[in-house]
């Protein structure tokens, strides 16, 4: 039979993020629609702690235009949890700024807990920079083709949003060098209302505040329509520091027309280990 605490635990409101470390390494931005649950707060302390653990984090709990944010203190709860590229996070609001949460590997299960005192051992990261910088990961060689792994951990967020319509594209050395993307007709035309085979759209990045003008175009020949993005793609590439082999998830944006946004999954994300051989 469940525990009282369970079932107050499951009435609680709950949100969830997967963890990107290009938006989630240094603070955490708690879902917009989630503010409704939490009185204003300008730089009070919150507590997380993960159930079943003698582990807690003090962090601030800051509030910013309206929005609200994990910030002192989120980078040593990061790095004391070594969360990695597409892991789950999904919290539950306690009250009184107190938060539980839980913790999921790309895998789909709960992450085992890290034991006071361990360290795992360290491995080299790339970021979206190319700066070499060194975490706790697991001390050998993964088993997985880093390139597969990065596309598997794009779907598990698009399974995520399910609910939100979207595709996704990997960046080629062609779109790179020609700054374009080829894009589904199919979903545009199911997606994105109005029939101009010629329009501008907004690309939107991980803050609604920024974004980006390009030209979006659909081709008839006979042989079959096709859509392409192109024309001030160049300056989203650049303002992005994207990277051969970087995948985008493209997201249609509720009640803003003519707005995708984009998740940026980097292939300098994926682990890269030291070769002593």
């Amino acid at each position: 039979m469940a525990s009282s605490s369970t079932h107050f635990d499951d009435e609680c409101p709950k949100f969830f993020k997967v963890f990107l470390p290009e938006d989630c390494s240094n603070q955490l931005h708690i879902c917009s629609d989630f503010k409704t649950h939490l009185q204003s707060a300008v730089k009070r302390k919150a507590t997380i702690f993960r159930p079943g653990t003698n582990q807690e984090w003090k962090v601030g709990l800051e509030e910013e235009d309206e929005e609200f944010y994990f910030r002192k203190g989120w980078e040593e709860f990061v790095r004391e949890n070594d969360l990695k590229v597409g892991e789950f996070m999904v919290f539950t609001h306690l009250g009184n700024s107190n938060f539980s949460v839980k913790l999921y590997g790309t895998h789909g299960c709960l992450k085992e807990t890290v034991q006071e005192g361990e360290a795992p051992a360290e491995v080299e990261l790339v970021n979206k920079r190319g700066k070499r910088t060194r975490r706790p990961g697991a001390g050998r060689r993964p088993s997985y083709d880093p390139d597969e792994e990065l596309v598997r951990v794009a779907e598990a967020y698009r399974s995520a949003h399910s609910d939100i319509p979207s595709f996704m594209v990997k960046i080629s050395t062609s779109y790179l060098n020609n700054n374009l993307v080829n894009i589904p007709v199919h979903w545009v035309n199911a997606h994105m209302e109005g029939a101009d085979d010629v329009r501008r759209i907004k690309l939107q990045g991980s803050s609604p505040r920024k974004t980006w003008e390009v030209k979006m175009t659909i081709y008839r020949p006979s042989s079959g329509s096709n859509c392409k993005l192109s024309e001030g793609l160049r300056a989203f590439f650049q303002d992005n520091y994207i990277q051969l082999g970087d995948i985008c998830v493209f997201e249609l944006v509720k009640n803003v027309p003519d707005t995708l946004k984009v998740t940026i999954f980097r292939v300098n994300d994926v682990l890269v280990f030291p070769d002593h051989s």
